[in-house]
């Protein structure tokens, strides 16, 4: 686990080889994003088959949320890992379609649904 910030915190565990998942919890802005950048650093750095990013916790997802998302999303079509984006809440899958994320991410309902639909 990375160390939290007082607003967000993101923890990763790896329920199957090749497969992370990070949790964040919390609120994504400026001032928090880098905690979940840093664990989205490490988890890719061990060269995951698939990254799952449950963002089912989030309360508040900013500009600076939704630029790391997207890069995740660039990284892992560069670095060849499967992304999943577990969005259960109305407010970050309405941030998400507003941005277009939601056409190019493949995002779930359940961290279940996301790990279901991964061939890992």
């Amino acid at each position: 686990m990375v160390a939290p910030h007082a607003l967000l915190s993101v923890s990763t565990t790896c329920p199957r080889t090749g497969v992370c998942v990070l949790t964040a919890d919390g609120e994504i802005d400026v001032s928090s994003v880098a905690v979940l950048s840093r664990a989205l650093a490490l988890a890719t750095a061990e060269a995951p088959a698939a990254l799952v990013l449950d963002l089912g916790r989030v309360r508040f997802l900013s500009a600076a949320g939704v630029d790391v998302v997207a890069g995740l999303f660039t990284r892992g079509r560069r670095d060849g890992f499967a992304v999943r984006v577990v969005a259960s809440t109305r407010l970050v899958r309405r941030v998400l379609s507003l941005v277009g994320l939601d056409q190019v991410l493949v995002v779930h309902d359940t961290l279940d649904a996301a790990l279901d639909s991964l061939s890992v």
